[in-house]
């Protein structure tokens, strides 16, 4: 209610099970409760829209989820802007709190590599500012971000599992709840204790029982032990959001374009750096908007051989004769050539039946989807 005025709010039906969103924060608030006994944990990422996410709820549920598990409201690092940003969150990681809240990363593209370091290693240690010596960072605390228009990108995309919360009007801050909602959630913290503590156990107990959701990499025990148990229970798998992450980082969508170019104006044949600067369309691509020296771009040409991205696979034919000891001096002056393995076309997927060893007998290396399928 708004004064006398009722408001129409879009609330959670209790009656359905959880949806995606949902069922990433529970994942979360229980890995928040179990952090201390695991080893490696992702980082809890809360979103929304830029402009009308302000006053969403995300640091509202940041503290929700630090009264949960530890009976108290987290602390808040402001971690800065621009360059200021790592330092921040590098001394952020030295608190000993275990629960380190970083706020207000608004319209931000997010790449450090210090969580990175913190979510996929323990022990470690980080070199914080003004200082010649490195220090151990807390690698068991429960780490969340929360902001407006922020996203995630490079290797951090998969050490992060992102809720996006989205009050569907250009206020939200204007909504008015009954209650009060973290008296509400201290009051209840025995109860929502006991809840997670007896999932956490009932998995513990029951491994066999449980139902696996996909591998993710550095974080197999917290799979186990959290996320599996709650799929178990009808949660939707937070790790499948891993790929709408990634398609949507700007260093893989640049990335991509790159390629697109590529095959677009030179299909899979072999080129030189030279020639791929020669093309006007390439040439574009690859500088993004920039202008490269003839050195910057090939650096850059070459820093894409081996990437594999939208089912395609960069690609230097002469790449390992040149670097073979007894060839390097023979072949110093002599370029790196490039091509572009493109994915997979349905034209091109196996339309016959073959024998039922499709890895040995297709031609495709590894087999496409296609081929398995005509196998049966």
């Amino acid at each position: 209610m708004t004064g006398d005025q009722p408001t129409e709010l879009e609330v959670v039906d209790l009656a359905k099970g959880p949806a995606r969103d949902e069922s990433a924060f529970l994942t979360m608030l229980m890995t928040s409760v179990c952090r201390r006994s695991l080893t490696l944990a992702p980082a809890l990422v809360l979103t929304s829209p830029k402009f009308s996410g302000a006053g969403a709820g995300k640091g509202l549920s940041i503290r929700a989820v630090s009264i949960t598990a530890t009976g108290i409201s987290a602390h808040v690092n402001s971690v800065g802007r621009g360059s200021e940003m790592e330092k921040g969150i590098v001394a952020a990681l030295l608190q000993p709190d275990p629960i380190i809240s970083l706020d207000n990363l608004n319209n931000v593209f997010l790449r450090s590599p210090a969580l990175c370091t913190a979510l996929t290693e323990s022990p470690a240690r980080l070199r914080p500012l003004g200082s010649s010596e490195n220090r151990e960072i807390n690698t068991r605390a429960f780490i969340a971000l929360n902001g407006n228009g922020l996203r995630i990108g490079e290797d951090l995309v998969r050490r992060v599992v992102e809720v996006e919360l989205d009050g569907k009007m250009e206020n939200p801050e204007l909504r008015s709840f009954p209650g009060d909602f973290l008296t509400d959630i201290a009051e209840a913290r025995p109860q929502l204790l006991a809840a997670i503590l007896t999932i956490w156990r009932w998995g513990r107990q029951n491994p066999d029982q449980l139902k696996r959701g996909l591998p993710l990499g550095s974080f197999s025990q917290w799979s186990e032990w959290v996320r599996d148990p709650l799929i178990t229970l009808g949660c939707h798998d937070p790790v499948e959001r891993v790929e709408t992450t990634k398609a949507n980082d700007a260093d893989r969508l640049y990335t991509l374009g790159i390629f697109e170019a590529w095959e677009e104006s030179f299909g899979d044949s072999e080129k030189t750096c030279t020639e791929a600067r020669a093309n006007e369309k390439v040439k574009e691509a690859i500088e993004g908007g920039q202008q490269l020296t003839r050195q910057k771009f090939a650096s850059r040409l070459a820093g894409l051989i081996g990437v594999r991205l939208g089912g395609y696979v960069m690609e230097s034919p002469n790449k390992a004769e040149k670097e073979r000891p007894g060839n390097k001096r023979k072949m110093r002056f002599v370029p790196y050539t490039y091509r572009l393995v493109p994915p997979p076309s349905r034209e091109d997927d196996c339309a016959e039946p073959r024998a039922a060893d499709p890895v040995n007998r297709c031609k495709h290396k590894p087999p496409t989807p296609m081929c398995l399928i005509t196998t049966m």
